[in-house]
């Protein structure tokens, strides 16, 4: 078992909200859920975790998956 420090790479943090936002059904009908002013506050938050990952005006989020193998005995 490894773990594989994999990069997300986006043109902007606002384009980290709309990726989470658009990603998955499930997140889209919970984001979706929320009143206004709680959505706002969602992707502000977002936002502002995102710009601390901004590098040379690319937004790098740390996306590491874990790697495992195993044979059957």
């Amino acid at each position: 078992m490894e773990t594989v420090p994999l990069v997300w790479k986006l043109a902007s943090p606002e384009e980290f909200f709309r990726a989470i936002y658009e990603g998955s059904v499930r997140t889209r009908s919970l984001l979706g859920a929320q009143a206004p002013n709680a959505l706002e506050a969602i992707r502000r938050a977002i936002g502002e975790k995102a710009k601390a990952c901004e590098k040379g005006g690319v937004t790098e989020i740390p996306m590491p998956a874990v790697l495992a193998s195993a044979e059957k005995a």
